[in-house]
C-alpha cells in the first residue's frame, strides 16, 4: 500500500528525533564542512574505506538574522541540487523530540517552495510565548527534500536562536545569536565487507547513507565535535525508499 506523503514526512522527522536522542554531538557555529564517514568491517573492526558525506550546509545556503527589534529573517536557498519541497518548524524552547511529538506544531509547518524560503517571522512566534524575561530561546527545525541526481534526499538542520535582551539587533551576546548542531565524523558498519567501495561511491555521489547496506541503525556512531554532551545531530540525508524497505 502506498504510504501517504505526510506519513513519510512524519516518519523522517521522527527518524531525526531518534538520531538526536541516540547520538552524541555538540553545538557549534554553522559551517560547511563534509562529514567524514568511516566505513567499517561487518564485525566492527577496521576501516575499509572513508567517504565524505555532504551536510545540510553543503547542499543549502541558510541565513537567519534579526531584521528589527521584533522580527527574524529566514533565508534558505539551494547551492546546487533542486529543492522539491521543504518544511520549517518553529519549536519555541522545545527540543526536537518534544517539538516533533507536539501534534499542533508538527502538523503546521511553514512550507517552502521549490525556490526555498525567504521570509520573516515575529520573534514571539519563534519563541512561542510572549515574555518580558530574558534570555529567551527559539528553536527552529528545517527539513528539505532535494533531488540529487536521480535520488531524492531528505536533509535537516536544527538551529538554536537566543537573545539576552529585548533588542534583537544588539551586538552579541546580548542580541540575537544563532547556533546550529554539527558533527565531524561518523562510523558505519557494513552488512557485507565486499560492498565497501560501492558504499563509498554511493555516499559521495548521492549525499546520503545507503541504510540497506549497513548492519543496523545502531551501527551509526557519531564522533564528538566538542566536549559539550548535548545529544543531537546536525544533519543526515537518506533515501526514504531505503527506510521503508
Amino acid at each position: 500500500m502506498k504510504i501517504k506523503r505526510n506519513q513519510i514526512i512524519c516518519g523522517i522527522a521522527v527518524f531525526c528525533v531518534y538520531l538526536m536522542l541516540a547520538l552524541p554531538v555538540g553545538f557549534a557555529q554553522s559551517i560547511s564542512q563534509p562529514i567524514t564517514v568511516n566505513i567499517k568491517k561487518s564485525d566492527g573492526t577496521g576501516t575499509l574505506a572513508t567517504a565524505e558525506l555532504k551536510t545540510f550546509d553543503d547542499l543549502l545556503s541558510t541565513e537567519i538574522k534579526a531584521t528589527n527589534s521584533s522580527h527574524v529573517k529566514i533565508l534558505i536557498q539551494r547551492r546546487g541540487p533542486a529543492i522539491k519541497t521543504g518544511y520549517i518548524w518553529l519549536c519555541g524552547s522545545l527540543d526536537l523530540s518534544q517539538c516533533m511529538f507536539n501534534e499542533d506544531i508538527r502538523k503546521n509547518p511553514i512550507v517552502m517552495s521549490t525556490n526555498g524560503f525567504d521570509g520573516s517571522r515575529a520573534w514571539v512566534d519563534i519563541t512561542r510565548k510572549a515574555s518580558s524575561q530574558y534570555p529567551q530561546t527559539g528553536n527552529v527545525f528545517i527539513l528539505v527534500n532535494l533531488e540529487v541526481g536521480t535520488q531524492e534526499v531528505w536533509t535537516g538542520s536544527w538551529y538554536s536562536l537566543r537573545t539576552g535582551t529585548s533588542k534583537l539587533l544588539d551586538p552579541a551576546p546580548n542580541g540575537l545569536t544563532v547556533k546550529s548542531l554539527d558533527v565531524n565524523s561518523l562510523d558505519v558498519i557494513l552488512k557485507d565487507d565486499s560492498t565497501a567501495a560501492v558504499v563509498k561511491e554511493f555516499i559521495e555521489k548521492n549525499s546520503m547513507l545507503p541504510l540497506l547496506w549497513l548492519k543496523d541503525l545502531n551501527s551509526i556512531v557519531f564522533g564528538p565535535v566538542e566536549t559539550n554532551p548535548t545529544k543531537a545531530v546536525h544533519t543526515l540525508g537518506f533515501d526514504a525508499t531505503d527506510r521503508r524497505a
